[in-house]
């Protein structure tokens, strides 16, 4: 158990590193001075953080019948950028972004 434990440590602080790279460290790097020309996107670690996450809650973590601690698996799990959900929800909406420009654009209707 004790390595559910370690698991679920190491998936839910790489599930809040995703989440500072991706809306946080733009703010931070504006608020020190830094110009938007000058800032660089890093990527997290895709697809690591939730698989831990999952494994760690599914495998040995899910036993203890704890309702914190299923929220805060859940928690992270929904904050973690690199995830698959995440990949699927933006995939969606560039889909839905795209059919409605189709439908919207010149010499349709």
């Amino acid at each position: 158990m004790w390595f559910g434990w370690i698991l679920f440590g190491f998936g839910g602080l790489l599930c809040v590193l995703n989440f500072y790279l991706s809306f946080l460290r733009g703010f931070v790097f504006m608020a020190r001075g830094g110009r938007r020309e000058d800032y660089r996107h890093i990527s997290g670690f895709p697809g690591i953080a939730s698989t831990s996450l999952a494994i760690a809650w599914f495998v040995w973590l899910r036993r203890l019948d704890s309702g914190p601690l299923d929220l805060a698996a859940a928690f992270l799990f929904l904050i973690d950028t690199g995830g698959l959900h995440w990949f699927a929800w933006v995939m969606l909406v560039e889909w839905l972004r795209g059919a409605r420009d189709k439908s919207s654009g010149p010499g349709a209707g």
